[in-house]
């Protein structure tokens, strides 16, 4: 009986020490996380298509920053009443959606097909070869309503006004129904060129993206922000023009950049029209490039005239192959959005041309 008690006690002993010990010993660490810039994005990557084919030609670098590629239809006709917003305070960065559109008084269909299904294509050109190739390639695949987006002055290039008025010639002549619209960046750009600008140009585009000399106001503080596209809708608007703003995109899903509060749909009531650059986001693959199109499509639930903008040019760090923008297209097409900005280069014409071929062109 004794030797059952002592027992009985040596094992209630070594129970209580073997808790004692899991309970004052720290745990183990987790390993840190690692997060990598590039990767700062708040989506998982998704299976991008097959890989471009090597030996394509190589286009020189078009942009570091990256940008947007959208795609959408809706029937032509009639637009339906944009739902109205929901009583809460006023977007970050100045007065409400309505209240600028009250003041400076909204852009109306300025993306209106002209046919029921069609998208509208906005497709840029910044030199030489670029307008050769427009008129001697692509010409054939752009219809009524279309836009052409002469650029000059962005980045780090000088503003080239004869340049742009000359360019507006060639093109009208060849290209009746298309619109014209410039391209440049920075406020001053904007100013000089408004009252200098061919009235063949319907409107001004106001590149706006960080890193580059020519947009030295460029901020993440989304208040200064608005002012801007505010200042460049008075400069444009005054001459009888559609100011068009086309901000970085990546604020959209840069947990980084979510503390500045950007709101692209008060950005679009504010500017006008906006074109988004969201091709990084189409690189990255159709989970990120849908998640960047819903939210923008919920941020415009006030009502604003938008695109998305991709570059089909694989070699590119932002741009995919004809199959990856497609995907992505068809992505933009579900939701029912009304056209596309598409980057492309001169180099890489023959890409162009098959995407908007694949478009219904």
């Amino acid at each position: 009986m004794r030797l059952r008690l002592v027992l009985g006690l040596v094992v209630l002993t070594l129970a209580a020490c073997s808790d004692g010990d899991r309970r004052d010993s720290p745990p183990t660490p987790a390993p840190p996380a690692v997060s990598s810039p590039a990767d700062d994005i708040d989506v998982p990557r998704g299976p991008l298509l097959p890989a471009p084919d090597p030996t394509e030609a190589v286009d020189p670098p078009e942009r570091r920053v990256p940008a947007y590629l959208h795609v959408v239809t809706a029937s032509a006709g009639a637009a339906s009443p944009a739902p109205q917003p929901a009583a809460g305070p006023a977007p970050v960065g100045g007065p409400s959606r309505q209240a600028d559109s009250e003041v400076l008084g909204p852009t109306q269909r300025f993306l209106a097909q002209t046919q029921p299904d069609a998208m509208v294509v906005a497709l840029p050109v910044h030199n030489e070869p670029g307008v050769r190739q427009l008129l001697e390639r692509l010409a054939p695949r752009l219809r009524s309503g279309d836009i052409v987006i002469v650029v000059s002055g962005n980045n780090n290039h000088t503003l080239d006004i004869p340049w742009l008025n000359a360019q507006a010639e060639r093109i009208q002549a060849a290209l009746a129904n298309v619109r014209l619209v410039a391209m440049t960046a920075g406020l001053g750009n904007v100013q000089q060129l408004a009252p200098q600008l061919s009235p063949l140009f319907t409107g001004i585009v106001y590149d706006y993206e960080p890193n580059y000399p020519n947009e030295p106001s460029f901020t993440w503080d989304f208040g200064a922000t608005m002012d801007h596209v505010r200042a460049l809708r008075t400069a444009v608007e005054s001459r009888g023009l559609t100011a068009i703003a086309l901000p970085t995109g990546r604020p959209l899903l840069q947990r980084s950049l979510e503390p500045h509060g950007w709101d692209y749909g008060a950005l679009t009531q504010a500017g006008g029209v906006a074109f988004v650059q969201t091709q990084t986001y189409c690189k990255k693959g159709l989970p990120a490039f849908e998640q960047a199109l819903d939210r923008l499509r919920d941020q415009h639930i006030a009502g604003g005239e938008w695109l998305p903008q991709v570059t089909v040019a694989p070699n590119q760090p932002n741009g995919v192959s004809i199959q990856q923008g497609e995907a992505c297209a068809q992505a933009i097409r579900a939701r029912g959005l009304p056209g596309l900005m598409l980057w492309w280069s001169p180099a890489y014409v023959g890409e162009a041309d098959e995407f908007l071929r694949r478009l219904g062109r």
